[in-house]
């Protein structure tokens, strides 16, 4: 008896963990349309503006700030303007200046 009251005690935590991963991707679903719902309205920036790891590297150092600049430029399509104050406001966040 106590074999079988195991084995449906099982039973249910398997039916309650299988509900959980479902909703849990279905909160993530919902995040992810948030998320772009809210870049869609202007209220986040574009992908493509916020800086790559890539470029976040290259601007942390003082001798690579050009390449991080085209860096950024190509992922993001920014002008040099732009690029220039993106990676300028990396370093000065970071305290490199």
């Amino acid at each position: 008896m106590d074999s079988l009251v195991s084995h449906v005690a099982l039973f249910v935590l398997l039916l309650i963990w299988l509900d959980v991963c479902r909703i849990s991707k279905n909160v993530q679903a919902t995040l992810e349309l948030l998320t772009q719902t809210r870049r869609d309205l202007g209220l986040l920036p574009p992908l493509s503006d916020i800086p790559s790891d890539e470029v976040l590297a290259l601007a942390a150092d003082p001798s690579r700030r050009i390449e991080a600049i085209k860096r950024y430029r190509e992922h993001s399509g920014a002008d040099v303007k732009v690029a220039i104050a993106v990676v300028d406001r990396i370093r000065a966040t970071r305290g490199d200046d």
